[in-house]
């Protein structure tokens, strides 16, 4: 693995500015409301600037879920959420349909699940096939299936099939639950007189199956009917295959924020069941000092995969060994080896972990450097690479760099090794909590002010000397000052004009009186 490491850093500048600023690549800068605009999703701030208007590219910028404490309302924005109704248990009505129920036809459930389900007496010609959310195209109910959602009072329905049609065929189970840890099976058909089944899945992004031998393979969370039918004919017979939700561990310093779409993808963290429902553990796994990650569901590849994933705000309260760093994901303290625990038995998901075991990385030297537009946002492994713009270590623990920054210029401050990915700002300056605006060094112009992409944008040109203290417990702090001149060199003073000369006297020009030329005759011939 490699020895790279990642920090949260907040930076403690004199002048900063949060209003303006271009997105990478654009030229213009726009200016956007400090108020946040939001929604019962997330927050963000709009475009103040007259050439933007709703709906047009980048009106609006910094675009992110609400942030919940302890209460409804939220941590950044203020906005106060509608609470959600805790419901813990269902009324559930059976509908038999043209069957006949004997006993109850109201159930209750037990933690969102029927504990028994009865099975009704199916009409004349029919055999009852099972509960289903919907007498048509419904999903089949079982006591495996967990009923959620704020209604309270749900019906379930019967549904039957022709007794010609299903007779014929047996299956060897007509109900099946996988998991992460139980992927694969294998069902058996047998046909009333002899004769071969071909099998088929409804749902193969699911639930996969060999058409010939009925061995099934789960590969993400969700149902399927799994169908074996009679060659040359319509008699067959079911299966309903629930594949339940499984969760892995996205991101980390090493890693580039890979979705698991489908179980079984290599160097993918899972959440293993234990022998407690609800309780889910990984393999004791290597993290990095201040790795971040999140707790993700399989199976959602979408952009918006973090809608459903649990993060820094759900670590279980009193946990020793987790941390929320400042853009909400979690993160380990110490470099190591952990076993991280997903807890769904509450009223709401907790994460915790254990420190198996401390790995020590020895005397590694913290290499930090700016990277940005100087350098063509090139990533350094070394204080090689990074060259000039390496910060250099004083006796102190502090870092200092002075370097010649251009107007227009955007950078971060990253740490060598670190590797370039979606989430690279959760480990560079200043994906921090600033939220106000510095004085500028004049009416008109400013020095540093973060932009609308997260960087630091450089306003006037001229010499920056920054003292950077990192502190991994809690933010690193970034102090700089500004000189139009190099360090140590001396604006020369403008030398003197000269005393004005007087002119020198021009003696006057004496009047001279030329002779007239006298006339001549020219001598006849």
């Amino acid at each position: 693995m490699k020895k790279s490491k990642a920090f949260v850093a907040a930076v403690t500048a004199t002048v900063l500015a949060v209003g303006g600023g271009a997105l990478a690549g654009c030229k213009h800068s726009h200016e956007y409301s400090k108020d946040w605009t939001h929604d019962a999703e997330g927050h963000w701030h709009v475009a103040v600037c007259d050439d933007l208007k709703k709906g047009d590219k980048d009106y609006t910028k910094d675009y992110a879920a609400h942030v919940w404490g302890d209460d409804d309302t939220c941590d950044v924005c203020a906005y106060t959420r509608t609470p959600t109704p805790s419901v813990t248990e269902y009324t559930v009505t059976l509908n038999a349909g043209e069957g006949t129920l004997d006993g109850a036809a109201t159930l209750t459930t037990v933690n969102g699940k029927l504990t028994a389900l009865p099975a009704p007496t199916a009409p004349a010609g029919k055999t009852f096939v099972g509960w289903y959310t919907a007498a048509t195209d419904g999903v089949k109910v079982t006591t495996d299936y967990k009923f959620s959602g704020t209604v309270t009072a749900v019906t379930i329905y019967a549904v039957y099939e022709d007794e010609a049609v299903a007779s014929k065929v047996t299956i060897s189970e007509t109900e099946l639950t996988l998991d992460i840890s139980n992927t694969e099976h294998e069902l058996t058909a047998t046909v009333a007189g002899g004769g071969t089944v071909v099998w088929s899945s409804d749902n193969p992004t699911v639930v996969a199956v060999n058409e010939e031998t009925g061995y099934i393979e789960a590969l993400k969370p969700g149902a399927a009917t799994i169908t074996a039918t009679v060659v040359g004919g319509e008699d067959h017979a079911s299966c309903e295959v629930l594949v339940e939700d499984a969760y892995y561990m996205i991101g980390g310093q090493d890693s580039l924020w890979n979705k698991a779409g489908t179980f079984g993808q290599e160097s993918v963290v899972y959440f293993m069941p234990t022998e407690t429902e609800g309780i889910y553990k990984t393999e004791s796994t290597e993290l990095p000092r201040l790795g971040n990650f999140q707790v993700a569901l399989v199976g959602i590849t979408t952009d918006d995969w973090w809608k459903s994933a649990y993060n820094g705000n759900y670590i279980a309260a009193g946990d020793a060994v987790l941390s929320k760093n400042s853009g909400g994901n979690i993160a380990v303290e110490k470099h190591g080896m952990y076993t991280i625990t997903l807890d769904m038995t509450g009223d709401k998901p907790s994460i915790s972990g254990v420190c198996d075991r401390e790995i020590d990385d020895g005397e590694i030297e913290e290499v930090y450097y700016l990277i940005g537009a100087m350098n063509g946002w090139t990533l350094a492994e070394n204080k090689e690479e990074a060259g000039e713009y390496a910060f250099v270590q004083q006796e102190d623990g502090s870092y200092t760099i002075t370097v010649k920054l251009t107007k227009g210029q955007e950078f971060k401050i990253a740490m060598a090794g670190m590797a370039w990915n979606v989430e690279i700002a959760e480990s560079a300056l200043p994906r921090t909590k600033i939220g106000t605006k510095g004085t500028a060094t004049t009416e008109t112009t400013y020095q540093l002010e973060w932009t609308s992409s997260s960087n630091i944008g450089v306003g006037v040109t001229g010499y920056y000397t920054f003292t950077l203290k990192p502190d991994a417990a809690k933010y690193n702090q970034l102090d700089y000052t500004f000189s139009l001149t190099a360090p140590g060199e001396v604006t020369p003073e403008p030398e003197p004009e000269p005393a004005p000369q007087p002119k020198p006297e021009v003696p006057e020009t004496p009047d001279v009186t030329v002779p007239e030329t006298p006339e001549t005759t020219e001598p006849e011939v």
